[in-house]
């Protein structure tokens, strides 16, 4: 849809002089408006509404595009198209608005890795008794309130590819900051730790 848009009737012609006017618009006058503001149509007006369309996330592309991507510390990916760049964005504006869930953690790693994740939920302190949590008589007394759990966070092997381990940690941590993850690669060799 074009945002701007000129009409030399009702930009220029109306609001000139009457005597003008009722010279026509075949007169020399009025040939030599038009002539004079047709670059007015035929090149402001498409940039001017190229312009407008670089500021909407939905209607820019190009280098634009990446622009709105860096605010999100996303990257275009080697022949990576403005549809599939723009999808990662709305992707990652949708993760964002989840807030810390475990489904939110899942979805970073695949936006950014690209891979499906297993994350366990484990009981984090050692001699604790908690109600409906741990056995009864077993260590001192702690409420509910202050469990403290680890997640471990389980990727196939991802030696082949290059994955930035710190981004993606850093990416899951401003995600989820009050919860500990621990991310695991299940590689032949073992568990890798990163």
């Amino acid at each position: 849809m074009a945002r701007f848009s000129f009409n030399f009737s009702t930009w220029v012609w109306q609001h000139l002089h009457p005597l003008t006017v009722k010279l026509g618009l075949s007169s020399i006058w009025a040939r030599l408006l038009k002539a004079l503001t047709k670059p007015i149509e035929t090149v402001l007006v498409p940039i001017a509404n190229t312009l407008y369309d670089q500021l909407y996330l939905t209607k820019c592309s190009g280098e634009s595009l990446d622009r709105h991507a860096a605010l999100y510390d996303l990257a275009r990916k080697t022949d990576e198209s403005n549809r599939e760049l723009l999808d990662r964005i709305l992707l990652w504006k949708i993760i964002l608005r989840r807030g810390g869930t475990i489904q939110g953690v899942k979805s970073i790693i695949a936006l950014f890795i690209g891979v499906d994740a297993e994350i366990i939920q484990e009981f984090y302190m050692e001699d604790v008794f908690t109600i409906g949590v741990t056995a009864l008589g077993t260590g001192k007394s702690v409420a509910s309130d202050y469990l403290v759990f680890v997640f471990k966070i389980i990727l196939p092997d991802l030696s082949g590819q290059s994955v930035d381990h710190a981004f993606i940690v850093k990416k899951i941590d401003e995600f989820s900051p009050h919860n500990e993850f621990i991310i695991l690669e299940n590689r032949p060799g073992g568990y890798y730790e990163w």
